[in-house]
């Protein structure tokens, strides 16, 4: 990592590995020639190949991984090592993956202490959800479901363990954010959102806005919407990093990718929590799904004759009785579809993919910044939130009826080259 003497010092705090990956390795990279970089990033850094790999390209000042602490050790730590990074490294700017979560919030309480005026910037990591408190709804009752079935007698409490989870959750945002930090920092923290319930405030979050965030990144104008509901304020609209900074940054982490005309398969995890938990018909379900999959396939190897298939499970559905049994009955019709392993590099399946097929996960958001891609979400398993990405259309297809599959002239994503700003034409 060679340091200069010249460019001004970014601090950026990224987040979670697998986000950093979808998002937050391509602004690195696009920022690399204005800044040098002070990163925070979390303890799975530190084992990462990959990180290593991108890393050697950067002019790079720290690294601070953060460490698996809880409770009064977790803040305490964060809030002694930020002090100590902004009096070494004196960063001019900060950008920032989320500005909900506790090593968020204890890096804008730094942020206010040290400078007053710094421009901090916040850029989107992953796909909008369309209702996180829906979302954080449904967590909680799975929660309560995986309980039941292994306390039998727990059912006959059922609402009493829903409203003990969120009594718990509400605990752990008190202790958080409001007990901890109010008797190590003599203050307490005030997200506009709040990370267990899902619900945002709104006159936190236009304080938040007009005053301590300069600017908030989004790629989309679905995604605009969605944020100038949350009262997001000083929106920008700009190319996501992967479809300028792409080609160079996925070769390094991938190597040279050639494109085939393959059909990728990329179910999300959990999808069927519910009805496996309550152990709803077993059979009937894997029956189901298996036999919808194969009526997809029906359809869309008459548009594309001349493609095969690849389908890779989530890592935690691999081992599953269920995606077994689904895996096996599908087969059963299709003996040349190609079942990968699950420790397979999903982004390196979809850069030789030329179609992206899923249900509500982000790798259908993330390859349609790759452009020249179809992306697909199937919504034909009769599940409650099967419907997220219907606010990506027409970047991605959505199809929740396969009769109307057949009637749709599938064509390659082109919108992404659409003329925006660049995040190093702003920052």
């Amino acid at each position: 990592m060679n340091i200069s003497k010249t460019k001004p010092v970014l601090l950026i705090q990224l987040g979670p590995l697998h986000l950093f990956w979808t998002t937050g390795v391509y602004y690195l990279w696009e920022l690399k020639d204005k800044y040098d970089f002070v990163l925070l990033v979390s303890d799975e850094y530190s084992n990462s190949i990959n990180f290593d790999k991108i890393i050697k390209y950067l002019d790079i000042k720290f690294i601070y991984y953060q460490k698996k602490d809880k409770g009064f050790k977790l803040i305490k730590n964060l809030y002694k090592d930020y002090n100590k990074i902004f009096e070494k490294y004196d960063p001019h700017k900060i950008l920032m993956y989320n500005v909900s979560f506790i090593e968020n919030q204890v890096l804008l309480c730094v942020c206010k202490k040290k400078k007053k005026n710094l421009k901090i910037f916040q850029y989107q990591s992953s796909r909008v959800a369309s209702n996180m408190v829906k979302d954080r709804e449904y967590e909680v009752y799975i929660q309560a479901l995986i309980l039941t079935k292994k306390f039998k007698f727990l059912k006959n409490f059922f609402r009493t363990l829903i409203y003990s989870t969120k009594f718990r959750n509400l605990i752990k945002y008190l202790y958080y954010y409001k007990i901890i930090p109010f008797f190590v920092l003599k203050k307490t923290f005030k997200p506009h959102f709040n990370i267990y319930t899902g619900k945002n405030h709104v006159k936190k979050s236009l304080d938040l806005y007009s005053k301590v965030i300069s600017k908030c990144f989004v790629y989309l104008e679905c995604e605009a919407k969605s944020a100038l509901s949350n009262e997001v304020q000083d929106l920008e609209i700009i190319n996501h990093p992967l479809s300028t900074s792409g080609k160079f940054v996925n070769k390094i982490l991938y190597g040279s990718i050639e494109e085939k005309n393959q059909i990728l398969i990329l179910p999300s995890s959990g999808l069927f929590d519910e009805e496996l938990i309550k152990n709803n018909n077993f059979d009937y379900l894997t029956k189901f799904v298996a036999r919808q999959y194969i009526n997809f396939f029906q359809i869309i190897l008459l548009k594309f004759k001349n493609f095969n298939i690849k389908f890779k499970l989530h890592p935690r559905e691999e081992s599953t009785i269920f995606w077994n049994r689904v895996l096996k009955l599908i087969s059963e019709k299709y003996n040349n579809i190609e079942f990968e392993k699950s420790s397979t590099n999903s982004e390196q399946l979809i850069l030789e993919s030329k179609i992206i097929v899923s249900d509500i996960s982000t790798v259908l958001w993330w390859s349609i910044f790759l452009g020249n891609r179809i992306s697909i979400s199937l919504d034909i398993f009769n599940f409650d939130s099967g419907k997220e990405m219907l606010q990506y259309t027409p970047d991605i297809y959505y199809v929740d009826n396969l009769e109307d599959l057949k009637k749709l002239n599938l064509i390659p994503n082109q919108n992404i080259f659409k003329e925006k700003k660049s995040v190093s034409d702003i920052l």
